[in-house]
């Protein structure tokens, strides 16, 4: 499970539109970072992972060019991560869930655009950008399977309405082991692992910018039995249960997603 580090930190990348986009190794301070609720990343044992800013994308237009920048923060749940491992035995120490937040903003500004250039169809664009990544970036990190299952609103903090995409996909678990008395080697043969993913997008015109957030998370707990022949007269039971509760990730997903601005 270790070998693709599950739903590893360059996955974020993909959901604010920016890879392949001369994202990465861009200077910092251009645009301002995204803020989040630092309360519930506390309260959650989320870890800042990383931090990003550069350009996401130029699109030439009829009336004139628009040129997006944007300036990214990525999380990790250590505390998830650390509970997994201390559970597996050290066995299975990847990142089980992640969050992202983005800030972009807009050369000219969406309220000064040219005549000719639609501000619906610029964040439009972004929207489509922000997927585009999502989907190929998912896909390098291992997961297969990746499916659109719809879209829907997410209503926001700050009083927006957020254009809310759901995906579903699957990572392959590789098998993994413990050694028990006696050295004893027990291989549990890795069982896929259903996966969620949230991107949402939306417009603060407070801040003057296009926020894209989201994060990816397991869709199922993972639980697993094995019987084991130690020896002629002794046999053993091995269940395995990670305790994983999607549903607490997805809202604690949310949660964070709406204190985005």
């Amino acid at each position: 499970m270790d070998r693709r580090k599950f739903l590893g930190a360059s996955s974020l990348a993909a959901g604010v539109g920016l890879a392949g986009c001369g994202f990465i190794g861009s200077a910092l301070g251009k645009v301002p970072p995204p803020e989040v609720d630092q309360t519930k990343l506390e309260a959650g044992g989320w870890r800042e992972d990383a931090e990003e800013s550069g350009k996401v994308f130029t699109q030439e237009y009829a009336a004139g060019t628009v040129t997006a920048r944007g300036h990214t923060i990525r999380y990790q749940d250590e505390a998830l991560r650390q509970e997994i491992a201390e559970k597996t035995l050290g066995s299975v120490t990847g990142q089980l869930s992640v969050f992202f937040a983005t800030r972009i903003e807009f050369d000219p500004e969406l309220d000064s655009l040219p005549l000719g250039i639609g501000r619906e169809e610029v964040l439009q664009r972004t929207k489509e950008s922000a997927k585009s990544d999502f989907e190929r970036e998912m896909e390098a990190d291992g997961l297969t399977d990746i499916e659109v299952l719809g879209e829907s609103t997410l209503a926001v903090d700050s009083g927006q309405t957020a254009d809310l995409v759901r995906y579903s996909a699957t990572y392959p678990v590789d098998d993994f082991g413990f050694t028990v008395t006696g050295g004893e080697t027990i291989t549990l043969e890795g069982q896929p692992v259903p996966v969620r993913g949230w991107l949402a997008v939306w417009y603060n015109e407070d801040v003057e910018s296009t926020l894209v957030s989201g994060a990816v998370h397991a869709a199922e707990n993972y639980t697993d039995t094995i019987d084991k022949q130690l020896s002629s007269a002794l046999d053993m039971t091995l269940d395995i249960d990670l305790g994983l509760t999607p549903d607490a990730y997805r809202e604690e997903a949310f949660g964070l997603i709406r204190t985005v601005t």
